[in-house]
């Protein structure tokens, strides 16, 4: 029993509606599980060619630099060197008349519906119908912001993108413009939280306490030494103010030190922190005034002005040291000849003496 052409269109409706289905469900899954562009982007033109069913499709990328060119980021399909062996520009020029070129120049989706009777497509025709290629929509990868890129699609016979078809496929696209968006966003905080860490790392190898606070003496960013040289660990310091570490005689100038760090921008001065078990650091403080989002933080490396005094005291004696052994070496030389009527060297007189 013969099918009804209403039943056979009805199945063929189906049929496309399971396989729009089944490419919406995988585009979505990709994007929630990419983690590098380039596999990201190739994925989707796959999707597009194995389970949207279009002959090849590709991902370019606008260069800003002379030409204009398009640059190919990605592809999926049987192309045989094609975007290898010919040039696509978004200038508005013949090279950049395809409808790759022009989505990117417009920001527009643009369809050739039949490429080989297109007068614009001409660049590309020879090519393009050898692969067995027949028309092409060309989809915009733009965000608020920016334009991306452009995805092509092409399918192997003429008339193959009915208006319902353009609507889904540029929804994709702008599925996959937020998505690449999202990824690069993603890849950026981690580069920034790399380097934020490294800094990290690096400021908790210097010796000195370097620690940001607020107007009001909240501590907001420290080093190890910071609360190590105290005894707490940084979490106890995170409870603590910056102002009520110091002890009386330096706490009474406070309020005239922030004055005079807010009017200057940058000061140094002479203070104390007490320590965990009540004993006292001293301190000499280069502090900065510095801003963050509107507001004012006081950026502060302290120095323990004891250990100050332990190294200068140890760069004399090593000096003395110094000097010492140098004068006991000249001693120890054999003393040369002198006639009777030359004067002596006035250390030959002199006694031995040492700072050891």
């Amino acid at each position: 029993m013969k099918k009804s052409a209403k039943t056979s269109r009805e199945e063929e409706v189906l049929r496309d509606f399971m396989r729009v289905l089944e490419m919406v469900r995988a585009a979505n899954a990709t994007l929630v599980h990419a983690s590098e562009e380039e596999a990201l982007l190739r994925e989707f033109c796959r999707i597009l060619v194995e389970t949207g069913g279009y002959a090849f499709a590709w991902v370019g990328a606008p260069e800003t630099g002379e030409g204009r060119q398009v640059v190919p980021l990605a592809s999926w399909g049987e192309e045989d060197g094609y975007l290898a062996n010919l040039t696509f520009t978004w200038d508005d020029e013949e090279l950049g008349r395809s409808p790759t070129g022009v989505a990117l120049r417009t920001g527009k989706i643009s369809l050739s519906r039949d490429l080989e009777k297109d007068p614009d497509f001409a660049p590309w025709r020879e090519e393009t119908l050898a692969r067995g290629l027949a028309s092409c929509l060309a989809l915009p990868l733009t965000t608020p912001e920016q334009c991306l890129g452009v995805l092509t699609v092409f399918a192997g016979q003429p008339e193959a993108f009915p208006p319902e078809e353009v609507d889904l496929l540029s929804k994709l696209a702008q599925t996959l413009a937020f998505g690449l968006q999202a990824l690069r966003c993603r890849q950026e905080w981690q580069r920034c939280r790399a380097e934020l860490d490294f800094k990290r790392h690096m400021l908790d190898l210097a010796g000195e306490a370097l620690f940001i606070h607020d107007l009001t003496g909240r501590f907001l960013e420290f080093n190890r030494a910071t609360y190590e040289d105290l005894g707490y660990s940084a979490e106890e310091l995170r409870q603590l103010n910056r102002f009520q570490l110091e002890p009386p005689e330096f706490a009474k100038l406070q309020q005239d030190r922030l004055q005079e760090l807010l009017d200057k921008g940058e000061i140094s001065f002479e203070s104390a922190h007490f320590r965990k078990d009540s004993s006292v650091i001293p301190l000499l403080v280069h502090a900065r005034v510095v801003e963050k989002e509107g507001q004012k933080l006081i950026l502060s490396a302290a120095q323990d002005t004891s250990r100050l005094q332990q190294v200068t005291e140890w760069s004399r004696r090593n000096w003395e040291c110094s000097a010492c052994a140098c004068r006991m070496a000249a001693w120890k030389r054999p003393a040369p000849s002198w006639p009777a009527s030359s004067a002596m060297p006035m250390f030959r007189n002199s006694k031995k003496t040492s700072c050891c």
